[in-house]
C-alpha cells in the first residue's frame, strides 16, 4: 500500500498571499480615484499669454516641498493682508526663494540629510497617531533647478489667480500666535531654515509630498490616501490639484485680519531675526551716498559704515583685516588671489572707474615725446602695486610695446612720506625698482632732474601750480582714451568690493545682499544726472558729458557684474602676473563669489 503524496503547503500560501495584495492594491486605486476630485479648472492651467509665476515642488526622497519666489509672497503678504507670508516674506529678506514643507516635527528635526534617514523614524513618522506636525521654511538663494539637481522638481507655472489662492492656503497653514502672526516653533534643520507651528497635524512629507490642504494628509483625514497619484498631478496647492474629502479644512480656525502698517511693521520688528551687522569702509562718492544716508539698505544686513579715501581704507582691510565689509584695489586682490593666500571675498562691484592717461607726467627738458622714449628713463611711482599704475603699465606694454623692464623705476611719497607697499613685493629680478629714502620725494627728484617721468594717482602739486618743467604725455588723452575704450573694450576699474573670507563663509547669502544694494546705490546717482531741472553735479555742460558718453560707451557705462566689465577683469589678471605681483594669470571667473547677480 503505498502512501498518499503529500501537497506543499507553500504554493496554496503564496498564491493566497498574491490574491490579498492584489486586492489591497485594486482597493488602494479604487480609494485614491474615488476620494480624490480635481479642483477649479479655471485657475490652472493659466491661459496663454497670461503673465505668470512659477513654483516647483520639490521631492528630496525623504523631505518634500514647495518653493515660491520670496518677493512674490512678499507682495501677496502685504497687498492682500496675508499676514504670516508678510512675515516670513521679511524675515527671509536676504533670499531669493523660500523653501515651505509640512510634516511630523520629529521627522524634521531628527532627518537633515538623506544620510540621517533609517526606516524606523519614517514609519513612526508616518503610522504613528499624536505626533506633533512642523511646518518648515527655508531660505533659498540661486536657482533652485541648480541647487537640487539631485531632487525630483515638478515646476509649475501659475496665473495671477492661481498664485493668489495657493498664496491663501499657504496663509492660512500657519498657526497664529497672540499677536496675529506665525507661531514660531524655533530654528529648523536643514540650512537657513526657521520652523512653526501648523494648523493641522500633518504626516511627513516623505509620505505626503508637500501637505495640507492639497497632498499631506492631515492625521485628521486618515485613512484617506494621498501618495504619488496625488504627487503625479503635481500637487497643486492652489490650482485645480487632487484635494482629498475632509482634508480642506484646518484643525483650528485660522482668522485672516488685515494688517494695518503700524501695527504689522512693529509686531515683525520684534519677532524678525535680527539683522547682520557689518561694518563696511569706503569713500563718499555719489554712487556709496545712498547706503549712507538710508535710501538704500542691503536686505538682513545693517551697515555701520566709516568713509576713509580709499588708501586709507586699502591699508586697514590689507594690513588688519579691520572691516568686515571693505572698497579694496583691484590689482591687490587680484594680486593676492593669484598668489593663493587671498583673505577675502569679492563682489562684482566696479566702485571706482577711471581712464589713466591722463596721470603720465614726464619732464619737459627729458626728451620725451612719445611713450617709446620711456625706453631707458627714470620713472618715478608712488605705489608699484596700484590698480592704477597696474592698467598704466599694462596699457604702455600692450599698447605701445614698452615693458616694465624698460623702464628704471623710483617709489617713494610724491610730495610728502614714503608709502609702504599695499601688500609685500617680490619682484623679478629684471625689473629696477628703488625705494626713495624719508628724506627724498618724488616731486623734488623729478624738479631737480632726477627722474624723467612719473606715474602718479594724484595730480603733482608741480602740476597744479603750472610748472613749466612738467606736462602730460598724453595731452590730447580724452580722444586717446575714448580711442582706447572702442579698441580694447577696457574701461579701467580702480577699486572693487571684499567681504572678509570669514564673514563670507558663515554668511554667504550676505555677499548677493551687498552686491545689490550698491547696484541699488549706483542706479540713484545715475539715474539724476541726466536732469535739466536742475543740475546734480557742478558742471556747466554736464548734459553734454552724459550725451557724448553714451555715444561712446552706451547708457550702461558704469556696469556693475562680470559680463560687462569682462574685458577689464580679465586685463588686470593678466597685468598683475606681467608684472611680477601674482605668480599667475588670474581669470576674470575666478575673481568673484559665485551667484551673486
Amino acid at each position: 500500500m503505498h502512501a498518499r503524496k503529500r501537497t506543499p503547503v507553500w504554493p496554496t500560501v503564496m498564491r493566497r498571499v498574491g490574491v490579498t495584495l492584489a486586492g489591497m492594491a485594486l482597493l488602494f486605486v479604487i480609494a485614491v480615484a474615488a476620494t480624490a476630485r480635481w479642483g477649479d479648472r479655471h485657475l490652472w492651467p493659466p491661459p496663454p499669454g497670461a503673465v505668470t509665476t512659477e513654483v516647483i515642488v520639490v521631492s528630496h526622497g525623504y523631505h518634500a516641498g514647495i518653493v515660491v519666489p520670496r518677493r512674490s509672497l512678499a507682495d501677496q503678504g502685504y497687498r492682500r493682508g496675508l499676514t504670516a507670508l508678510a512675515y516670513v516674506a521679511d524675515r527671509f529678506a536676504p533670499f531669493d526663494l523660500i523653501e515651505i514643507g509640512w510634516g511630523d516635527e520629529n521627522f524634521y528635526r531628527e532627518v537633515p540629510t538623506a544620510a540621517a534617514l533609517i526606516l524606523v523614524q519614517a514609519l513612526r513618522a508616518l503610522l504613528r497617531p499624536g505626533n506633533a506636525s512642523v511646518l518648515h521654511v527655508v531660505g533659498v538663494t540661486g536657482d533652485a533647478r541648480g541647487l537640487f539637481a539631485n531632487s525630483d522638481l515638478v515646476p509649475v507655472a501659475l496665473g495671477a489667480a492661481g498664485f493668489e489662492r495657493m498664496a491663501d492656503s499657504l496663509d492660512a497653514t500657519f498657526a497664529r500666535a497672540a499677536n496675529g502672526l506665525p507661531e514660531d516653533s524655533g530654528p529648523g534643520s536643514m540650512g537657513p531654515a526657521c520652523s512653526f507651528a501648523p494648523t493641522a497635524r500633518s504626516t511627513c512629507s516623505m509620505s505626503a509630498i508637500i501637505g495640507w490642504p492639497a497632498c499631506s494628509m492631515p492625521r485628521e483625514c486618515r485613512p484617506h490616501p494621498c501618495l504619488p497619484p496625488c504627487r503625479a498631478a503635481c500637487c497643486l496647492i492652489c490650482n485645480g490639484a487632487p484635494v482629498l474629502p475632509g482634508c480642506r479644512r484646518a484643525s483650528r480656525s485660522v482668522e485672516l485680519r488685515p494688517p494695518r502698517a503700524s501695527s504689522l511693521s512693529s509686531s515683525v520688528g520684534i519677532l524678525l531675526m535680527s539683522n547682520l551687522k557689518l561694518k563696511l569702509a569706503c569713500w563718499d562718492y555719489d554712487r556709496t551716498r545712498p547706503l549712507m544716508d538710508g535710501r538704500v539698505k542691503p536686505e538682513g544686513i545693517d551697515l555701520e559704515i566709516e568713509i576713509l579715501r580709499p588708501r586709507q581704507a586699502f591699508q586697514r582691510m590689507l594690513d588688519n583685516k579691520e572691516f568686515q565689509v571693505s572698497e579694496l584695489s583691484l590689482a591687490s586682490y587680484a594680486a593676492l588671489m593669484g598668489r593663493g593666500d587671498c583673505p577675502f571675498v569679492a563682489v562684482p562691484v566696479a566702485l571706482s572707474k577711471i581712464f589713466r592717461h591722463s596721470c603720465i607726467y614726464v619732464r619737459t627738458g627729458a626728451g620725451i615725446e612719445q611713450p617709446a622714449d620711456l625706453r631707458g628713463k627714470r620713472v618715478g611711482t608712488s605705489q608699484w602695486g596700484s590698480t592704477g599704475l597696474v592698467f598704466m603699465r599694462g596699457m604702455l606694454q600692450h599698447d605701445y610695446g614698452l615693458r616694465a623692464q624698460d623702464m628704471h623705476w623710483f617709489m617713494g611719497g610724491l610730495n610728502t612720506f614714503v608709502e609702504p607697499p599695499l601688500i609685500p613685493l617680490d619682484l623679478p629680478r629684471d625689473i629696477r625698482l628703488d625705494f626713495l629714502s624719508r628724506e627724498q620725494t618724488l616731486e623734488q627728484m623729478f624738479e631737480a632732474g632726477e627722474l624723467d617721468a612719473l606715474l602718479s594717482l594724484y595730480i603733482p602739486k608741480l602740476f597744479l601750480d603750472g610748472r613749466p618743467s612738467i606736462a602730460r604725455l598724453f595731452p590730447d588723452y580724452k580722444r586717446i582714451e575714448q580711442d582706447y575704450y572702442r579698441r580694447t573694450g577696457i574701461f579701467p576699474i580702480m577699486h572693487t568690493v571684499v567681504l572678509r573670507a570669514d564673514v563670507y563663509r558663515a554668511h554667504p547669502w550676505a555677499a548677493r545682499s551687498i552686491y545689490r544694494a550698491f547696484a541699488e546705490a549706483r542706479d540713484l546717482a545715475l539715474n539724476g544726472l541726466y536732469d535739466t531741472d536742475a543740475l546734480r553735479v557742478a558742471l556747466p555742460w554736464l548734459i553734454d558729458h552724459v550725451e557724448e558718453t553714451w555715444r561712446v560707451m552706451g547708457k550702461d557705462f558704469w556696469a556693475y557684474g562680470l559680463e560687462p566689465n569682462r574685458p577689464t577683469f580679465a586685463a588686470v589678471g593678466r597685468y598683475v602676473h606681467e608684472q611680477g605681483l601674482s605668480p599667475r594669470v588670474v581669470g576674470a571667473d575666478e575673481l568673484f563669489a559665485p551667484d551673486v547677480e
